[in-house]
């Protein structure tokens, strides 16, 4: 899709920029669209209850997805219309109609990537500086979330905000859990179909 006049304002907004990008037909989880609008999941949930945008899709009982074809299409009438001034914004504070009380919605008080791309944020980021992550797996493997719009993302992937420092410590925590795991599993597999040892001479 062509970036629109509509979101000329947001053409520094790598997160934009990809969700531009992305097939009309891909759908995003709770967790990537609260993330993508600093929104929370409660919001989400009471648009939805009220009939209100974003534009989502219900697959089943419980799952929710959002397509990015209706989603983009919204978030650029939602940029074109997002108040500049103070005296816009403090009008469109109390415009319940449109739902938006949260941030990019609200006159740019999203978080700002510190550069354009997540090789950049590697290196040249700041320790407190901060990148939006999906974190996958069991263990909780930090994904740079851009990248993992056009992955398969599930409800239990988590989308959130990491420091350097942090995204650092998460990368060690998962890769210990998973060499932890793999040895586990090749114990395992040596020992299939065999009788283990014990200390007395025992077999189990």
């Amino acid at each position: 899709m062509t970036p629109t006049s509509s979101t000329s304002a947001f053409l520094d907004d790598p997160l934009l920029m990809a969700i531009e990008a992305l097939p009309a037909s891909k759908l995003l989880t709770q967790a990537q669209v609260c993330l993508l609008l600093e929104c929370t999941p409660r919001w989400l949930e009471e648009q939805r209850s009220r009939g209100a945008p974003p534009p989502y899709v219900q697959l089943g009982d419980r799952m929710v997805r959002y397509a990015v074809g209706p989603l983009r299409e919204w978030l650029n009438r939602t940029i074109d219309q997002a108040p500049t001034s103070p005296s816009e914004q403090r009008k469109r504070a109390a415009d319940e109609t449109l739902g938006f009380n949260e941030p990019i919605l609200r006159g740019g008080r999203r978080k700002k990537l510190p550069t354009d791309t997540f090789g950049r944020f590697i290196a040249l980021a700041q320790a407190a500086d901060e990148w939006p992550f999906v974190l996958k797996g069991p263990y909780g493997r930090p994904i740079d979330f851009i990248s993992a719009l056009t992955f398969d993302v599930t409800d239990e992937d988590a989308s959130v905000w990491l420091s350097l420092e942090a995204f650092a410590s998460q990368v060690s925590r998962a890769l210990l859990h998973e060499k932890a795991e793999r040895s586990v599993k090749g114990i395992e597999k040596v020992f299939s179909g065999r009788e283990v040892p014990t200390r007395d001479g025992d077999r189990l």
